[in-house]
């Protein structure tokens, strides 16, 4: 008898709000070292505007990579914290 092995495809979250992607980072406890990488006087105005001012994070945005690096985050751990931020809502943090 053969057996059947089932593995999951991975979730694709290829975009949160803004609000999605802080709160999941503030529930991963990784808001403050983000905050800091991003206001760090070595990182680019251009890329604290996005940071600031971006209404949504794609997940192949360069400004992501970059910061997600100088966290030391794998490509997975950006996966997770995607599908995670992807269930996040305004309502859902009371």
């Amino acid at each position: 008898m053969t057996a059947i092995i089932f593995i999951p495809q991975q979730v694709q979250v290829p975009t949160v709000t803004a609000f999605q992607a802080k709160a999941a980072l503030v529930d991963a406890g990784l808001y403050e070292l983000v905050e800091t990488l991003i206001n760090d006087s070595s990182t680019p105005v251009k890329v604290r505007l996005a940071w600031q001012n971006n209404l949504d994070f794609r997940r192949d945005n360069p400004l992501l990579t970059l910061i997600a690096a100088q966290a030391g985050l794998t490509e997975e751990d950006i996966d997770n914290l995607f599908v995670i931020a992807s269930g996040i809502t305004a309502e859902s943090i009371y």
